[in-house]
């Protein structure tokens, strides 16, 4: 179970490494065109091991990894503000629903003191952990969902990355109907990755709640 968790990570920071290297292309290719193929036209013919295919695939898979592992981290401290004010909105509602188990239901109330001492870090912490060691079945939700948003992260930027390169084009070419119609698609795709941001991590929340109060279900009643 946990090599297949690692194996996952792992294919998910080296997709999250090829997808930005790929906008960071578009992205040159966008600026500085004549660099780039120059550039390319130098690696290709003046480098021998560039015809060791083994070889060119072990090093891109290396950076890919290693740089999905930074635009993971990135992504999290970019959108960490908005994560914030949705997790404080989530933290109330399920508050309120263990107050209500905990009434209703069960034998030796819960106590939430050290759960609402700091909600930015309990809620995704404290309480995502407990559910981890009481059930790791029930884990596999919380997890599936936060492998989602990690993704919708990493693609919203993707996303802007090109965006950005595509609307340099459309400044030097705005008559361009190809260029044009790419830009407004672009944006499309943008807004509503960052909406798919929002709500991936509002069902991570979810997730948490509803696994956390499926355990406390399974406690002594009155």
């Amino acid at each position: 179970m946990q090599s297949m968790k690692t194996t996952a990570m792992m294919i998910e920071f080296l997709i999250a490494g090829v997808m930005m290297l790929f906008s960071l292309i578009v992205l040159a290719l966008s600026f500085f065109p004549d660099s780039v193929m120059n550039l390319a036209y130098w690696i290709r013919f003046q480098h021998k091991w560039m015809n060791n295919l083994p070889f060119i695939i072990l090093v891109f898979v290396s950076i890919s990894y290693s740089f999905g592992i930074f635009i993971e981290s990135f992504a999290l401290h970019l959108f960490e503000p908005t994560m914030k004010r949705i997790q404080r909105n989530r933290f109330d509602h399920f508050i309120q629903a263990v107050e209500k188990i905990n009434k209703k239901y069960l034998k030796k109330p819960v106590d939430l003191v050290d759960i609402q001492a700091n909600p930015d870090r309990s809620f995704t912490g404290m309480v995502r952990y407990y559910v981890l060691q009481k059930n790791p079945l029930l884990y596999s939700e919380i997890e599936m969902q936060h492998h989602r948003l990690r993704l919708s992260r990493v693609f919203c930027l993707f996303s802007a990355i090109i965006l950005l390169g595509i609307g340099y084009q459309y400044a030097l070419q705005p008559t361009s109907i190809s260029i044009s119609s790419v830009f407004v698609l672009l944006i499309l795709i943008v807004y509503r990755s960052i909406k798919t941001v929002r709500y991936r991590f509002e069902r991570y929340c979810i997730a948490i709640e509803r696994t956390y109060k499926a355990l406390l279900l399974e406690l002594p009643k009155q």
